[in-house]
């Protein structure tokens, strides 16, 4: 065999051997990083609905593992369901607060979703605590598991999944996908991003301060929302 041609095949066996190695660095990476992320569900307690008992086969409220998992490819078959997003601002020594509380009804046939945000500061019995406090409180004293039982009991309804995301992996999801376009009805600056009015092309980082600006909104946390519920 012809010295050109060992070099050409040995140079091509070691990119493929490296791509190989890569792709499984990759995917063992991306499987460590979501099992240290999710949360399973816990069996509601009695008097409070279960997302469990009413999710269907191999759901478990946060990411479907189960041997009965759906294939992607009949998504338009799929039940309508509820997904609860969850943006927690966390802090060291501090189990964060769920600040954003975004529950989606989707109905995969259709091929709609609704969407309304539940404000942080909404007063409601927290299940588990046994007293009413603020609903993004639920998740400082129970995390997953108390938002989902208290976001249940009090739209007495369930919530079939959760996504729960903190302001980095925020930022991170917007520039996988590519960045995202809004269009801004109100001209500010937050954290030294100018925001004028119009249609906007994000990044991640722009798209979360736009996300997160309150104050100088005049219809406060309730604009804030509005920005949030666009973003998604």
């Amino acid at each position: 065999m012809k010295r050109w041609l060992k070099i050409t095949l040995g140079a091509a066996a070691l990119l493929f051997v490296s791509a190989a190695a890569f792709t499984a660095y990759m995917y063992h990476s991306f499987k460590t990083a979501a099992n240290a992320m999710y949360h399973p569900r816990s069996i509601a307690q009695p008097g409070v609905i279960s997302a469990v008992a009413t999710g269907g086969a191999g759901r478990s409220g946060g990411i479907d593992t189960g041997p009965g998992a759906p294939n992607p490819a009949a998504i338009s078959q799929f039940k309508p369901f509820t997904v609860l997003v969850l943006g927690v601002d966390r802090r060291p020594h501090d189990l964060g607060r769920s600040d954003t509380m975004i529950v989606l009804s989707v109905n995969p046939a259709a091929g709609s979703m609704l969407m309304f945000n539940i404000p942080r500061d909404t007063r409601t019995e927290l299940i588990g605590r046994g007293r009413e406090d603020k609903i993004n409180h639920a998740f400082a004293f129970g995390g997953v598991d108390m938002s989902i039982h208290t976001v249940e009991h009090f739209l007495n309804h369930p919530i079939d999944y959760y996504v729960q995301v903190n302001m980095e992996g925020f930022a991170k999801l917007v520039d996988l996908v590519g960045g995202v376009t809004v269009h801004n009805p109100l001209d500010f600056q937050y954290e030294g991003h100018h925001f004028a009015q119009g249609n906007l092309k994000l990044n991640g980082t722009e798209a979360l301060a736009y996300a997160r600006m309150r104050f100088d909104d005049p219809r406060g946390d309730l604009g804030r929302n509005a920005r949030q519920r666009e973003l998604l």
